[in-house]
């Protein structure tokens, strides 16, 4: 008994292979194979099929690919072996399905169809390799070439690869010349001073980086740009300023929680934080000028951010940039914007001009923000504070604004510290209140101030000036932006 290959569906369909016993049958897409098929998803070499010295035919999918071959729907693992059985159908890809068959000697001289022999093969491949008479001619010369013969047909072959070779180098190198040259023409010119990249059409390239629900750092959000957040309570973004991104940016920021800085004024905790960078990082040299100024001016009161130059070393590496350092409740953010030292003098005003553009503030949250002071009431539990406070608002006046927010403060301090959660949201609550109070009255009298100044009634102006400085007295500086515009007299 012999065995057979029927093809019952694809290129080859209708077509009977014998199995030699001891002789592999291949079948794949590959020239090389007995039976090539042309199917996009048959592997070069797909599957072999043999006949043992037992009679029994065993097959090897030699595809690599995951779910290509089947065998009575089962599919085969790669490079998995099995024996088949007659009437078992084997699927190759999508598409080709074959069956194997077992007749007697005289079936199978009747019922043979060999492909590639009668049959014609799949469009676009052949069964077998046809040779050119060229190739004929050079099988012919070889075989009957003397050595001396052979090394001058070798030297004949190098010669025409080297100036096929040279007919491709030479139109690249040409092509690349013209290129590099283009390119230190037409490649525009670095910028003096550095600005905030921008697309190409003209809007500033924004990403940003989540380091709390109410707070992000925003960096230019070029290609290459990357965020780092393999360390608890750390972040670091690396990106580049500049219309060409020519100048590496650096931006870390460490989240510290401590609930000593409560009992803290807002420079007596910058001066710490300022401190320990120090303490941290040896290198790091600190500027001798504190800035400050408020971001999310909008709608409320703002939020104050204090920062100062400085510079450090990384290994061979020197950077300049700000150290900015801003706080929620206990919570204290150090933010570092650094560039190289050797960008400096392109970057620097930059990034001082654009303090206020790295960082975001939940506008929905500003309201709501507070921060530790070294001036709480001490001798008071929280209710008291909240009780007494809630009685100064009650009277919505602005001359016990600072009565009100004092008694907030301390509240929020001493809640905050004993974990009452219900007397931190009751205070926030009250602060916020506070604040939209003084947003209207704000508003009020500064267009009443100008209006006055338009009509040049001085001493009405004088008379809002000094009604708002006993508004907005030295207890706000830290915690509203309009105490500095007062004391300062812009009304713009």
């Amino acid at each position: 008994m012999t065995f057979q290959l029927e093809f019952l569906s694809g290129s080859r369909q209708g077509a009977v292979v014998p199995i030699a016993s001891g002789t592999p049958l291949t079948v794949g897409r590959s020239r090389s194979n007995v039976v090539q098929l042309a199917e996009s998803d048959v592997s070069g070499e797909h599957l072999r099929v043999v006949m043992s010295d037992r009679g029994e035919v065993e097959l090897e999918n030699m595809s690599q690919r995951q779910g290509r071959t089947h065998v009575n729907g089962v599919a085969l693992e790669p490079g998995e072996r099995g024996v088949v059985n007659p009437g078992d159908e084997i699927a190759l890809g999508g598409k080709v399905v074959a069956r194997l068959v077992a007749v007697d000697g005289e079936a199978a001289d009747s019922q043979l169809t060999i492909c590639g022999a009668s049959d014609p093969p799949p469009p676009g491949l052949t069964g077998h390799r046809t040779q050119s008479p060229i190739d004929v001619t050079m099988i012919q010369r070889t075989m009957q070439a003397s050595d001396e013969e052979m090394e001058k047909i070798k030297a004949g072959i190098r010669a025409k690869q080297r100036k096929r070779t040279f007919m491709w180098v030479v139109p690249i190198v040409v092509l690349l010349a013209t290129l590099v040259t283009l390119y230190a023409v037409l490649r525009p010119k670095p910028e003096e001073f550095t600005s905030w990249p921008k697309s190409y059409d003209g809007k500033d390239l924004n990403d940003y980086v989540l380091i709390a629900p109410y707070l992000a750092i925003v960096y230019p959000g070029i290609h290459g740009s990357s965020v780092s957040t393999n360390e608890p309570g750390k972040v670091v973004v690396n990106s580049a300023l500049g219309q060409l991104h020519d100048i590496p940016l650096g931006i870390i920021v460490r989240t510290v929680s401590d609930p000593a800085t409560l009992e803290e004024d807002h420079r007596d905790a910058f001066d710490r934080a300022v401190r320990w960078m120090s303490e941290s990082d040896r290198t790091f040299s600190a500027g001798v000028n504190r800035m400050r100024r408020f971001i999310g001016t909008t709608t409320s009161a703002g939020v104050p951010l204090s920062y100062l130059d400085y510079t450090r070393r990384d290994g061979e590496d020197e950077f300049f940039g700000y150290f900015i350092f801003l706080r929620r409740a206990s919570d204290s953010f150090l933010i570092c914007i650094e560039v190289p030292l050797a960008a400096q003098w392109r970057a620097e005003e930059f990034l001082r001009s654009s303090i206020a553009h790295f960082v975001i503030y939940a506008n929905k949250r500003i309201p709501e923000h507070w921060e530790g002071c070294g001036w709480f009431r001490r001798g008071t539990d929280a209710g008291t504070d909240l009780a007494e406070a809630r009685k100064f608002l009650d009277q919505k006046a602005p001359v016990h604004w600072e009565a009100a927010f004092m008694r907030i403060e301390s509240a929020l301090v001493k809640a905050s510290k004993a974990g009452n959660s219900a007397d931190v949201n009751d205070a926030v609550r009250m602060l916020a209140s506070l604040r939209e109070a003084q947003t209207v009255w704000y508003n009020q009298q500064k267009l009443s101030y100008l209006e006055a100044k338009v009509s040049g009634r001085k001493e009405t102006m004088m008379s809002i000036q000094s009604l708002s400085e006993s508004a907005f007295t030295p207890l706000f500086q830290d915690f509203d932006y309009r105490y500095e515009l007062i004391k300062r007299r812009d009304w713009r």
